[in-house]
């Protein structure tokens, strides 16, 4: 019987038995005890601290499901790009993206960066209107660890500097991004960091994680960015 790889292992553990079933008893198995998620420019500290607000918000919505768009991976890193989707008690459904990267050590997780656009999701609710939902990617699991990439990494620093994210994605604040993590897999680029600078006349920063690929024109893919938080440091939405 074929077995997966290490990486494949985890992440098929992470998003079937833990977020698809949410059994608290699955996160010790997979993760360390001191496992830290970075997400909207907060840490969430130690499995005390992550698993019980992950369980939450899969109290809050009704059948809350992941669905994989794309895995990368590298030699202890992962990047996942997901859309998380259900309802709340009494309110139309809707589905938000989000992005992750994972530090492992091949029997563990140890460390993740994460953002999900909480925006489109507050958007979604407001309009009654649920977001479509992109095709999964087929056999995620089975995604082979690639080599880095230094002239991909390089091009994608360069981009990230110069502070302007499209046509990947809009630049809510203008100024460079400061790079938290990266990895290379092959040709993809997996980042997360924090852009600096100012929005709508007002020095203002947020946190971004994206995966992307560099083409002729420029690198293409996703970045989601913590725009709900940076929305409500200005007292409005960006």
């Amino acid at each position: 019987m074929a077995e997966l790889s290490p990486h494949g292992a985890l992440m098929r553990r992470f998003a079937l038995d833990w977020l698809g079933r949410v059994d608290p008893a699955v996160p010790p198995e997979i993760m360390s005890a001191d496992y830290t998620v970075a997400i909207g420019g907060i840490e969430l500290r130690g499995l005390n601290a992550y698993v019980p607000a992950t369980v939450g918000q899969y109290e809050r919505y009704l059948g809350l499901l992941l669905t994989v768009h794309d895995l990368i991976a590298a030699p202890k890193r992962i990047a996942l790009r997901f859309t998380l989707h259900g309802a709340e008690p009494g309110r139309p459904p809707v589905a938000w993206p989000g992005i992750a990267l994972f530090a492992h050590d091949a029997s563990v997780l140890t460390r993740s960066w994460v953002e999900e656009d909480y925006l489109a999701r507050r958007r979604q609710r407001e309009s009654g209107e649920c977001d479509p939902i992109e095709a999964p990617m087929p056999a995620p699991w089975a995604a082979p660890e690639l080599a880095a990439d230094a002239t991909a990494e390089a091009a994608v620093r360069a981009w990230l500097a110069a502070g302007e994210l499209a046509p990947v994605a809009p630049t809510l604040v203008k100024g460079p991004v400061e790079v938290t993590e990266m990895f290379s897999a092959g040709e993809a680029v997996a980042f997360a960091g924090v852009q600096r600078g100012v929005c709508d006349g007002a020095d203002a920063s947020i946190t971004l994680v994206g995966i992307v690929r560099v083409t002729a024109n420029g690198p293409a893919g996703h970045v989601v960015q913590d725009a709900l938080g940076l929305a409500r440091r200005l007292g409005g939405s960006p």
